[in-house]
């Protein structure tokens, strides 16, 4: 009788090993992708930041500031994003009446951990900040 129960308990672990598996996949996956999000967010927001201070008629304007100075806190962050890497910035300024507000953009490619689970292929994030007066 012992014996027996011993086979059904290798039966159930067969079982509800390949749902653990998946479970823990996903946990790692989704978990490595927001932390991954919440990176390329800080960067845009400091990339935004640091262009909100740089005058519209300096050597370098703020949209190129902004970013170069995302580049670096991404690439300083790990996520590679120099040229030939699968990153896209952008930054534009727009006007609204006395305001002017700088938008930064990214679009990174995403690989996911074990990809056992449906990912997202790109994270993308957007920040916008008004510049101050020069």
């Amino acid at each position: 009788m012992r014996h027996a129960r011993r086979g059904a308990s290798a039966l159930e672990f067969a079982l509800t090993l390949p749902i653990l598996l998946i479970i823990v996949s996903a946990i790692a996956d989704y978990g490595w992708f927001l932390a991954q999000q919440t990176q390329v967010l800080q960067a845009v927001g400091d990339g935004a930041r640091l262009a909100a201070t740089v005058a519209r008629d300096a050597a370098t304007g703020p949209e190129d500031a902004a970013v170069e100075h995302t580049r670096t806190v991404l690439t300083g962050m790990g996520i590679p994003c120099s040229a030939g890497e699968d990153c896209e910035l952008e930054a534009e300024i727009t006007s609204s009446g006395s305001l002017d507000v700088i938008t930064v953009r990214a679009s990174i490619g995403y690989s996911p951990v074990t990809g056992l689970v449906p990912n997202p292929e790109r994270i993308y994030a957007e920040t916008a900040m008004a510049l101050e007066d020069q």
